[in-house]
């Protein structure tokens, strides 16, 4: 059998109060308890956590394990000892490549989104212009056009050259 330290739900609505109690991990929330071995109230500043020490202490020791709420409870009244991160073994991320004069030395990686934005920047051959892209050019060329025609006008009523 499983068994687990939690919180289970009492007070009335919007004014929770909870117990500390030994549970069957299968059992609901507010279901079936094994032992209660204290309660916790978080409304009234501070909060009050009252947790008899020594059932804390028997059931760890029985192997109950006690849920993320509880645990923290626990933490605060000095029943569990601050966790100490844990080493996984699993290698450290390398660091990402600067970009710009501070890494001249090192290789820079271009990834696939990169290439993608490269590939969509560079403008489409000739050939390969469509129908939209064929009219924007057009008008870009008559836009050109008719601002080249008013500066040699310009020009000409000032006596200057190009």
């Amino acid at each position: 059998m499983a068994v687990v330290i939690r919180l289970t739900r009492t007070g009335r609505k919007k004014l929770p109060s909870y117990r500390v109690v030994v549970a069957d991990k299968r059992m609901p929330r507010d279901g079936r308890i094994i032992q209660s071995i204290g309660y916790y109230d978080p409304k009234p500043d501070p909060s009050v956590v009252s947790i008899e020490k020594e059932k804390a202490e028997y059931w760890l020791s029985q192997g109950a394990e006690p849920s993320k709420a509880v645990a923290q409870l626990f933490r605060i009244t000095g029943i569990l000892e601050e966790k100490k991160k844990k080493t996984t073994g699993k290698k450290p991320k390398k660091a990402k490549a600067v970009k710009g004069p501070a890494a001249i030395d090192e290789p820079v990686k271009e990834g696939k989104k990169e290439k993608k934005k490269e590939a969509t920047a560079k403008e489409p051959d000739s050939k390969e212009k469509t129908g939209a892209a064929k009219v924007k050019e057009a008008e870009e060329l008559k836009a050109v056009d008719d601002t080249t025609d008013s500066k040699e006008d310009a020009l000409k009523d000032t006596g200057q050259k190009e």
